[in-house]
């Protein structure tokens, strides 16, 4: 039964105004997570780079930690170093993780 105060293409207009503002949104969405993603990716990156670059440090380190074995406090700040090295890297991919996640959660829209 038609509406006399919106006619049947009016009502219909709307509905696809409707929709059409959804999917913006979505879009919007989507596009607000691949850009977290983009920064998730920038930060786990310099965090490898900052692995990499820390890596041969922590080899000497942990080989002189072995030659100088009798020094506990040393071996330990050695070991501490290397262990939070090991966390950055973990965090990193982690963070890599997170990112792909949700970029792949986006993609099932």
């Amino acid at each position: 039964m038609p509406n006399a105060y919106f006619p049947d293409q009016s009502i219909q207009d709307l509905s696809d105004a409707k929709d059409t503002l959804r999917l913006i949104h979505q879009l919007e969405q989507w596009v607000d997570v691949v850009n977290d993603g983009k920064i998730l990716l920038r930060e786990s990156e310099a965090i490898l780079k900052d692995a990499i670059r820390w890596h041969p440090v922590v080899v000497r380190n942990l080989r002189n930690a072995e030659a100088a074995f009798t020094d506990d406090d040393e071996i330990l700040g050695v070991l501490e170093e290397a262990l939070d090295i090991m966390n950055d890297l973990f965090g990193a991919m982690n963070l890599i993780l997170d990112a792909n996640n949700r970029l792949k959660g986006q993609q099932k829209l």
